[in-house]
């Protein structure tokens, strides 16, 4: 349910942001706008509320690559190991064009959702399904 209420707001956020002019289009803008969405809760600790905006800027970030919340950036954030983090990511591959799967990874790992590790495992699968060595 949790994650439903957050890729709706992200959406509801997204359009917003990909209405504005691209010169008007930056992390900082993102992360502006998704903090706006983001309000702290009555009954919420300072500590759950930063780890709830800390998620949100984080699929955001990804959403904004993607041009949509969906269900590839729920599993990352999911994920809980390296292993799975790594799978997730090379279905997501199956799904995007090598341009874009390239700047979703690159963005997982700006935003700390995968380790350098992660990123450069499955950098190397990546290359290794396609047959390039």
């Amino acid at each position: 349910q949790r994650r439903l209420s957050e890729r709706s707001r992200v959406n509801d956020v997204l359009v917003e942001y990909l209405a504005l002019p691209k010169d008007e289009q930056s992390r900082q803008r993102a992360r502006q706008m998704i903090d706006a969405a983001t309000p702290h809760q009555e009954g919420e600790s300072l500590a759950a509320w930063q780890t709830r905006r800390e998620r949100l800027r984080k699929r955001m970030a990804l959403s904004i690559v993607r041009s949509a919340a969906d269900p590839t950036i729920d599993a990352v954030l999911s994920a809980q190991t390296n292993e799975q983090k790594i799978a997730v990511l090379l279905e997501a591959r199956k799904t995007m064009t090598p341009a874009a799967f390239d700047e979703f990874l690159a963005t997982a790992a700006r935003e700390n959702l995968v380790s350098p590790a992660v990123r450069v495992q499955v950098q190397r699968r990546s290359r290794e399904t396609v047959g390039v060595q």
